[in-house]
């Protein structure tokens, strides 16, 4: 069984940890399940080892572990060791106080492996370049903030974006579409005013036409538009599928904002 004293001496060289360790961590987590140092440890101990069961312990210990970057550089001292700093020596000392020794054990070893100080946000210049010093969600965010200050940041506007915003302007009032006198030969051809308007629809059921009513936020005539030119065009199938899962997707959102 271990000893207190193992426990200490290998959270402050967990390169020490092996066969002998592996088998003294099962046995206290079979007594302890919950102690998290145990299992820090122990997915330590696996990783050194290069053992099978290093996946699997991963899964457990990133639920117990509550940072997950420390849990990183605790796996990942030997790569990024540079990036920590262990000086503990330079910190101002602290009153003395009575404090659960579990705790401070826990906290004296997840604190060797780490300094929150040298990963402030301000640091973050390139996101997609440090990866290492932020997790999964922060990079998500910080690419998809990157993303839209880009767009609306831009100083060059689309060429004839002018045109384009008038023409949607003009849809939106229906006024695009021009009302001619009927004449007598019109009227006699047998074209009603109906058969007239299905072609200039048929005519417009464009993906462009599409495009300008998702920007209208009217997502059932974009997706009806989508479905008719997927049916067209069989050979680009694939394409249009995607577009259909989104604006499905849109619609299914808006009836629920509307819902609630």
């Amino acid at each position: 069984m271990m000893q207190k004293e193992d426990l200490m001496e290998y959270m402050a060289h967990p390169e020490k940890l092996d066969h002998d360790s592996l088998s003294d961590l099962d046995d206290i987590l079979r007594e302890w399940p919950y102690f998290q140092t145990a299992e820090l440890l122990k997915l330590k101990n696996l990783h050194n080892l290069q053992h099978p069961d290093y996946e699997n312990q991963l899964t457990r210990t990133a639920i117990f572990c509550a940072d997950r970057k420390r849990l990183f550089y605790l796996i990942n001292d030997t790569r990024f060791g540079h990036f920590i700093n262990r000086t503990s020596a330079n910190k101002p000392a602290e009153p003395t106080q009575q404090v659960d020794r579990s705790q401070k054990l826990i906290d004296s070893f997840l604190d060797t492996y780490t300094d929150s100080s040298e990963f402030s946000a301000s640091s973050l210049t390139d996101p997609e370049a440090n990866l290492a010093s932020m997790d999964y969600i922060a990079y998500l965010s910080t690419v998809e903030n990157k993303h839209w200050n880009t767009e609306e940041e831009g100083s060059n506007p689309l060429r004839h974006q002018h045109t384009i915003d008038s023409f949607i302007e003009k849809v939106a009032s229906n006024d695009i579409f021009a009302s001619f006198p009927q004449n007598e030969e019109e009227t006699t051809s047998g074209k009603t005013a109906n058969q007239i308007d299905e072609g200039i629809e048929d005519e417009f059921l464009t993906e462009t036409l599409a495009k300008i009513y998702i920007k209208q936020k009217k997502y059932e005539p974009a997706l009806a538009i989508i479905q008719r030119l997927s049916l067209n065009f069989p050979k680009k199938s694939a394409y249009f599928a995607d577009q259909i899962r989104f604006l499905e997707l849109l619609i299914f959102n808006e009836k629920n904002k509307k819902q609630s």
